[in-house]
């Protein structure tokens, strides 16, 4: 794993064509809205995990008029260089050192990226699978055999539900990808189960400085089936999740879709042991989601010898002054950082930070 050097985009958003380098330590944009502050901080994103925060539909992300973007990161990792490249159009073709890959789990997880931004709120106010799909992206950079378990378990699930909708229904097919789903699902939720637990001890520690006297926050993974809380390991969890399938399956058969399983788990999120979504102001939900960020970060960099880069659009102003600084001070300590602001006051806390401008599209790099 490593830190960005240097990145291109071509036809990526509004910019035609763009080169960029970079230093460790913090690197800000400066700039009015609309003028690509974001789209920078999202190619870097796409560079590291193949999706965009922003959209769903990645066609959105090619310039108007264009038939494909192509995007380009030179990582600098132990002393040695490494070319990541993605070119997006009828299809994505992937390249490391300029040598075609065709697995997205051979390119995923080069760059660990965690990133701040105002979509973070849907951690608190959107569904559960808002809050499955932030345990997934974290949890695919950091293990390759998660990322391939969920992209089987994933395929399973759909072959399944496809068996449900027929009739007569197959009980004995449905029963084989019962067995490649518990295989599959008994990893994924392993992963995610102790990841939630480490995330608390995180958070334990965090909330002191983000938070204001005693108040604290917690989470608690939520399964869609009964489980013990004395399973641990993978096998535990694999019979635990078998007897769920085979116990739910006239449900299923009913509903004509698989009702139990990681695909329909959740995590809660509480605030001084109240639910944040139901109690919460708003106020302390964006700090909340914030400080779960900076906990998956520091969970992440455990993994990574601290190697974990931040990407953070203009969220310092969902802050009061105490919390925007205790934030800043936190940022001195990551290899890489890139912000994004409208607020030239932010440099003032970030003194030693490289400084682009952005205008029209346009980047300057001012200071280094």
């Amino acid at each position: 794993m490593g830190l960005f050097n240097e990145i291109t985009a071509i036809h990526f958003r509004n910019f035609t064509k763009l080169n960029l380098t970079f230093s460790s330590g913090i690197n800000v944009f400066v700039g009015e809205n609309g003028q690509g502050k974001t789209n920078i901080l999202e190619l870097i994103y796409f560079i590291s995990i193949l999706r965009s925060f922003r959209s769903n539909n990645l066609k959105n992300l090619i310039q108007w008029q264009q038939n494909s973007f192509l995007l380009s990161g030179c990582v600098e990792c132990l002393n040695s260089k490494m070319k990541l490249s993605v070119q997006l159009g009828e299809t994505r073709s992937l390249y490391l050192n300029n040598t075609k890959i065709n697995r997205a789990s051979e390119f995923i997880g080069r760059i660990r990226c965690v990133p701040f931004v105002s979509e973070d709120i849907y951690l608190v106010y959107g569904s559960g699978s808002d809050r499955r799909k932030f345990l997934d992206i974290t949890l695919s950079q950091l293990y390759p055999d998660y990322l391939s378990a969920l992209q089987n378990y994933n395929k399973a699930v759909k072959s399944r539900n496809r068996l449900l909708k027929c009739e007569p229904v197959n009980f004995k097919a449905i029963g084989v990808f019962d067995s490649i789903l518990a295989t599959a699902g008994a990893l994924i939720t392993q992963y995610r189960y102790r990841f939630c637990n480490r995330l608390n001890e995180h958070l334990t520690d965090i909330s002191p400085i983000m938070l204001a006297g005693n108040d604290r926050i917690k989470i608690k993974y939520e399964f869609s089936y009964d489980i013990s809380e004395k399973v641990q390991t993978q096998e535990e969890f694999q019979r635990s999740y078998l007897n769920a399938l085979k116990k739910n399956i006239d449900k299923d058969s009913q509903y004509k879709l698989t009702s139990v399983g990681p695909h329909r788990d959740d995590f809660l999120i509480f605030f001084n042991e109240k639910s944040l979504n139901n109690f919460g102001s708003e106020g302390e939900c964006r700090i909340t989601v914030i400080i779960l960020k900076i906990a998956s970060g520091r969970l992440s960099n455990e993994t990574d010898n601290n190697n974990v880069i931040y990407i953070i659009d203009d969220v310092f102003g969902e802050l009061d002054e105490k919390r925007r600084e205790s934030f800043l001070t936190y940022l001195q300590d990551i290899k890489q950082v890139f912000i994004t602001t409208t607020d030239n006051k932010i440099l003032d806390c970030l003194p030693h930070s490289s400084v682009f401008n952005i205008s029209n599209g346009k980047v300057v790099k001012c200071k280094e």
